[in-house]
Protein backbone atom coordinates (compact mmCIF):
# COMPACT_ATOMS: atom_id res chain seq x y z
CA UNK A 1 0.00 0.00 0.00
CA UNK A 2 1.42 3.38 -0.94
CA UNK A 3 1.90 6.09 1.67
CA UNK A 4 -0.84 8.15 0.03
CA UNK A 5 -3.42 5.34 0.03
CA UNK A 6 -2.50 4.36 3.59
CA UNK A 7 -2.97 7.98 4.70
CA UNK A 8 -6.32 8.13 2.92
CA UNK A 9 -7.46 4.86 4.52
CA UNK A 10 -6.43 6.08 7.97
CA UNK A 11 -8.17 9.42 7.53
CA UNK A 12 -11.41 7.68 6.54
CA UNK A 13 -11.55 5.74 9.82
CA UNK A 14 -14.02 7.36 12.15
CA UNK A 15 -12.93 8.37 15.62
CA UNK A 16 -14.71 6.67 18.49
CA UNK A 17 -17.66 8.81 19.46
CA UNK A 18 -17.83 10.82 22.65
CA UNK A 19 -21.35 11.07 23.96
CA UNK A 20 -22.65 13.83 26.19
CA UNK A 21 -23.34 11.15 28.81
CA UNK A 22 -19.66 10.14 28.83
CA UNK A 23 -18.56 13.76 29.25
CA UNK A 24 -21.02 14.32 32.11
CA UNK A 25 -19.78 11.15 33.84
CA UNK A 26 -16.14 12.14 33.30
CA UNK A 27 -16.69 15.64 34.70
CA UNK A 28 -18.46 14.16 37.73
CA UNK A 29 -15.41 11.98 38.43
CA UNK A 30 -13.08 14.97 38.03
CA UNK A 31 -15.13 17.12 40.44
CA UNK A 32 -15.18 14.29 42.99
CA UNK A 33 -11.40 13.75 42.73
CA UNK A 34 -10.36 17.42 42.74
CA UNK A 35 -13.03 18.78 45.07
CA UNK A 36 -13.98 22.40 45.54
CA UNK A 37 -14.57 24.79 42.69
CA UNK A 38 -13.12 23.43 39.48
CA UNK A 39 -12.72 24.84 35.98
CA UNK A 40 -12.82 22.00 33.47
CA UNK A 41 -11.81 22.47 29.83
CA UNK A 42 -12.65 19.56 27.52
CA UNK A 43 -9.98 18.99 24.87
CA UNK A 44 -11.24 16.63 22.17
CA UNK A 45 -7.92 16.03 20.47
CA UNK A 46 -7.07 12.51 21.53
CA UNK A 47 -7.80 9.57 19.26
CA UNK A 48 -7.94 7.10 22.15
CA UNK A 49 -8.88 9.38 25.02
CA UNK A 50 -11.19 12.12 26.17
CA UNK A 51 -8.89 14.73 27.70
CA UNK A 52 -9.80 17.40 30.25
CA UNK A 53 -7.55 20.20 31.51
CA UNK A 54 -8.43 21.24 35.05
CA UNK A 55 -7.91 24.70 36.55
CA UNK A 56 -5.81 25.98 33.68
CA UNK A 57 -3.36 23.08 33.74
CA UNK A 58 -3.09 22.16 37.42
CA UNK A 59 -4.19 18.68 36.43
CA UNK A 60 -5.00 16.71 33.29
CA UNK A 61 -7.47 13.84 33.25
CA UNK A 62 -7.68 11.23 30.50
CA UNK A 63 -10.58 8.84 30.04
CA UNK A 64 -10.50 5.95 27.55
CA UNK A 65 -12.74 6.09 24.49
CA UNK A 66 -12.54 2.29 24.13
CA UNK A 67 -11.66 -0.64 26.43
CA UNK A 68 -8.45 -1.39 24.47
CA UNK A 69 -7.08 1.99 25.54
CA UNK A 70 -6.73 0.79 29.13
CA UNK A 71 -3.71 -1.37 28.11
CA UNK A 72 -2.09 1.74 26.67
CA UNK A 73 -2.76 3.63 29.92
CA UNK A 74 -1.03 0.88 31.90
CA UNK A 75 2.09 1.26 29.73
CA UNK A 76 1.98 5.05 30.14
CA UNK A 77 1.69 4.75 33.93
CA UNK A 78 4.63 2.31 34.04
CA UNK A 79 6.73 4.73 31.95
CA UNK A 80 5.82 7.68 34.19
CA UNK A 81 6.77 5.71 37.29
CA UNK A 82 10.10 4.80 35.71
CA UNK A 83 10.83 8.41 34.73
CA UNK A 84 9.88 9.53 38.23
CA UNK A 85 12.76 7.45 39.65
CA UNK A 86 15.37 9.21 37.53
Amino acid sequence: MSDQSQYQAESEVERPETSGDARARDESVIRREVGGTVEIAYTDEGWDSRVYVVNGGEAVFKFPRAPDTIRQYKREIAAMRLVNTI
